[in-house]
């Protein structure tokens, strides 16, 4: 794909947006259940498009998460996602090592997944894991691993479980803590299977009925 060009300059046309990051909205505490499972039905559409091209997104988190003053949720900052070149014999695409040498870590600490912090090789599953720890944000108020420093984050994220939520719906909890499985093949295997079953917990309580509804007035 070539960009567009004017008068010999290359430039890139991206949509203005009206609004404030989702991380203004954490500050505040933790979000109304309904709200928190809106959010997380539209971060998970975007990166069920996304991954469906496959493209990881690798730096998930609500700095790069944008809230419009319509109620709309964008993700944002593709500026580390790779395009997964490769699908194995389980349907699950993965990452080439050559595409990132060994070892190299990228991402934010705080919202990294187990292997990004290893420098393995990723797949769709880790923005599963950091989109667990921002679910968790919102319906919880705090991080399920941040630490005093960013090393003991690291460590926290390799091996302490998130703290549980006992008063979350059994269901609920059991998918953020699937989310947040430190073995990926533990996770859940895509978005679309993720948002299935949050749909259900969602339809359980009504919130879905009153997620369609606000979406036909979008």
């Amino acid at each position: 794909m070539s960009a567009p060009t004017a008068q010999g300059l290359v430039y890139a046309v991206t949509e203005l947006l009206a609004g404030s990051e989702l991380r203004e909205k954490l500050n505040r505490g933790p979000l109304p259940r309904d709200a928190a499972l809106q959010y997380a039905f539209q971060i998970l559409s975007a990166l069920g498009e996304a991954h469906a091209r496959g493209i990881v997104h690798r730096d998930l988190k609500p700095e790069n998460l944008f809230l419009t003053i319509r109620g709309d949720l964008k993700v944002l900052d593709f500026g580390l996602a790779v395009v997964l070149p490769l699908t194995t014999d389980k349907g699950i695409s993965s990452v080439e090592t050559r595409l990132t040498a060994p070892g190299t870590m990228l991402g934010t600490c705080g919202y990294m997944s187990p292997e990004q912090i290893r420098g393995d090789d990723v797949d769709q599953r880790t923005d599963l894991f950091s989109f667990g720890i921002v679910l968790y944000e919102m319906l919880v108020g705090r991080h399920p691993f941040l630490r005093d420093n960013a090393a003991d984050t690291i460590s926290a994220i390799l091996r302490d479980p998130a703290p549980p939520a006992p008063w979350l719906p059994s269901g609920l909890e059991r998918a953020l803590t699937r989310c947040l499985a430190k073995d990926r093949d533990e996770r859940w295997a895509s978005a679309g299977e993720l948002e299935a079953r949050l749909e259900q917990e969602a339809n359980q309580k009504g919130i879905l009925r009153t997620l369609k509804r606000w979406l036909r007035r979008t």
